[in-house]
């Protein structure tokens, strides 16, 4: 498949798997259970694994053809969802039904994401906002692409080490 054809399906994919999560989301925070809690899962499992990759693979080849004068009417969305949808699949539900079990490292990987959320927001809204005023540079792209870059080191290193250690904390405690 070409690059240009995969650009096609880029729109399409993120709306479909936000849209998805965001139902996801609900699930989790009502505590259904049986195939919505299938759903639920199985979303959040995308979520954490599949989808910062999906959107730095697309947010890439959109930055690849983007100028200052041009810019993909995709990108600021994408840049937006990219820690949007990620942080609230963690950040919402506990929101709603409070910590797992209160212990230092949950607390320190809530307060990660919410760093995450709240960074994410405000590098959204500062650019958007330079966007609006025609303030956008050539290096304010490569900018892009390392936020890009920098959100998967947390997505798939630093999170991921925290989800290690919680399995590893439920572990020994059912061995105690």
């Amino acid at each position: 498949m070409n690059k240009e054809k995969i650009l096609r399906y880029s729109e399409p994919v993120t709306m479909v798997l936000s849209f998805m999560s965001l139902i996801g989301i609900f699930f989790t925070v009502q505590g259904e259970s049986g195939f919505y809690l299938i759903y639920s899962n199985t979303m959040f499992i995308i979520t954490l694994f599949i989808f910062p990759g999906l959107m730095v693979f697309f947010g890439r080849l959109i930055l690849l053809r983007a100028t200052p004068k041009n810019m993909p009417p995709l990108l600021y969305p994408l840049l937006f969802l990219y820690t949007f949808i990620p942080t609230s699949y963690v950040l919402i539900p506990y929101l709603f039904q409070g910590f797992m079990d209160g212990s230092a490292v949950e607390i320190l990987f809530v307060i990660f994401e919410g760093s995450v959320f709240i960074g994410g927001i405000i590098f959204f809204f500062y650019f958007f906002n330079k966007r609006v005023k025609g303030r956008i540079r050539r290096f304010d792209l490569r900018l892009f692409l390392h936020y890009l870059v920098g959100g998967l080191v947390y997505f798939y290193f630093i999170r991921l080490s925290f989800v290690a250690t919680f399995l590893i904390q439920i572990a020994f405690e059912s061995v105690n």
